[in-house]
């Protein structure tokens, strides 16, 4: 049941104040309305709702990306939520204002949603698929927000995971991963309208790059061994240590620099298997899959090789590393509502995936070769310390081998997490937010001894960036009085 502020300032209302605040003054109304008794979750969903029906200008790159980027954020930030104190929070929440405000100045309202088409689920499931592949975004959104007026949303959340998986459409399997677990935040209407977003992110790729010749439309299924799925047994119950597993996905050849795609993620892991790159994962895949091992051990195992290309891999590549974390904790967050056949699939999709960035990147298999723990200072409080100066400065080596002293010493991980969350909702980088929730919740879904290391590759990606400090998180420090920390 939404608070009686809810009456007061209605979603049209907050969207409108929200639109037409001046910047310089963003953070001084965002307040003003928490103060007046507006929930979080009304202004969240009023900044998704504004940014979901704004669309870029049509060979617009940059606005694209502020198109792309903003929803997602918002949703992430929104997770992070319960790691924050209260000031930390109104911080939070006049980021997700700026960024819908951003979006309001610079894109162009959505063309209307289009009235329900007659057909079958099916028939309408057909048609959406031939539109994304074929880069047709404006049929994609009539049958996309068709669909959703005439089925259960969950549901259709869920097929429109599969074809983001499908694709391997990053941004898109991501977005679908955040509107899925919020879905009950937004009337029936509005979710047709993020569906409808949604469905433009399947298919503008394709309008925006086709031209560079990186990008795959929907075919990954088509160029993955898919004998794979007969080598699994009904029953996969078998559990592996993940340091194990993660080598078996990782043993394999890397790609050249003459080889390697320049731009583009997505073809890393076509490429790999198209030069035989792949050849020995695929065949680590066969056995493990024939030996019964269970499909959480597995997806474990291949989220924290993600987390390993952050924390091992090389700084010019810290985009790609996002987007191979963020990507996978998405998968992950749908495989639940698929079937059996489904969830495996999607399963050895994402891990295949994960191991071709590893690959098409020039990572090849990673042995453990994390620093030692830090041995100047035995004090928790005092790693934290050193370990935020750290971030500051932007070090991160020394963040990096801090983040490991404290969590190898035995220290609850509460703090750690508190520190990184802070960092990050209160930043106005949509990566690192991003990022940032991908991998505290990797870490809490997790399972294995080494889930740590989720922790580790948080600390190290934030000591790269995090250090600026953005215009909206000085307007909020001085509105509620506090120290610039």
């Amino acid at each position: 049941m939404r608070p009686p502020a809810a009456e007061l300032f209605p979603v049209e209302k907050l969207v409108q104040v929200m639109i037409e605040t001046p910047v310089p003054r963003i953070a001084e109304r965002t307040v003003a309305l928490l103060n007046k008794g507006v929930s979080e979750d009304e202004i969240f969903r009023a900044a998704t709702l504004i940014c979901a029906e704004l669309e870029p200008t049509p060979g617009d790159l940059l606005n694209y990306s502020l198109a792309l980027h903003a929803p997602l954020a918002i949703q992430a930030r929104k997770q992070l939520l319960p790691y924050l104190s209260p000031s930390d929070r109104k911080i939070a929440v006049v980021q997700a204002v700026a960024e819908s405000n951003d979006c309001a100045r610079k894109l162009q309202p959505s063309s209307a949603l289009p009235a329900t088409v007659a057909g079958s689920e099916q028939s309408h499931l057909e048609a959406l698929r031939e539109a994304l592949v074929s880069g047709d975004i404006e049929k994609a959104r009539i049958y996309c927000q068709s669909l959703f007026q005439q089925w259960p949303a969950e549901r259709l959340w869920a097929r429109l995971a599969g074809l983001a998986m499908e694709g391997l459409y990053e941004h898109a399997l991501i977005a679908v991963g955040h509107f899925l677990r919020a879905r009950d935040d937004f009337d029936r209407l509005e979710n047709q309208a993020l569906a409808a977003w949604v469905s433009a992110q399947l298919t503008r790729p394709v309008e925006v790059f086709r031209d560079q010749g990186w990008f795959l439309s929907l075919n990954a299924r088509e160029r993955l061994p898919l004998d794979l799925l007969a080598s699994a047994p009904s029953s996969r119950q078998k559990w592996l240590p993940s340091e194990q597993v993660r080598q078996a996905l990782l043993d394999g050849t890397p790609l050249t620099d003459e080889e390697r795609v320049s731009k583009g993620l997505t073809p890393s892991l076509h490429l790999c298997l198209q030069k035989k790159r792949m050849d020995p994962v695929v065949e680590n895949l066969r056995q493990l899959l024939c030996w019964g091992i269970s499909l959480r051990c597995l997806s474990d195992a291949a989220s924290l090789a993600a987390a390993d290309l952050m924390i091992q891999g090389k700084g010019e590549w810290d985009i790609v590393w996002v987007h191979a974390a963020t990507t996978f904790h998405a998968l992950r967050r749908v495989v639940p509502l698929l079937d059996e056949n489904e969830a495996l699939l999607s399963t050895i999709l994402g891990t295949l995936w994960v191991s071709g960035f590893h690959l098409g990147f020039g990572q090849g298999s990673l042995k453990p070769r994390m620093p030692e723990a830090n041995g100047s200072t035995s004090d928790p409080r005092e790693i934290l310390a050193d370990l935020e100066d750290a971030m500051e400065v932007r070090d991160s080596a020394s963040a990096t081998e801090l983040a490991t002293a404290y969590l190898r010493g035995g220290a609850p991980p509460t703090d750690l997490k508190r520190l990184l969350a802070r960092k990050a909702a209160c930043n106005h980088s949509a990566h690192i937010v991003k990022y940032t929730q991908a991998e505290l919740e990797e870490y809490e879904r997790s399972t294995t001894p080494d889930r740590w290391l989720h922790l580790v590759a948080a600390a190290r990606y934030q000591a790269r960036w995090v250090a600026q400090r953005d215009p909206f998180y000085l307007q909020a420090v001085e509105v509620l009085g506090r120290r610039r920390d």
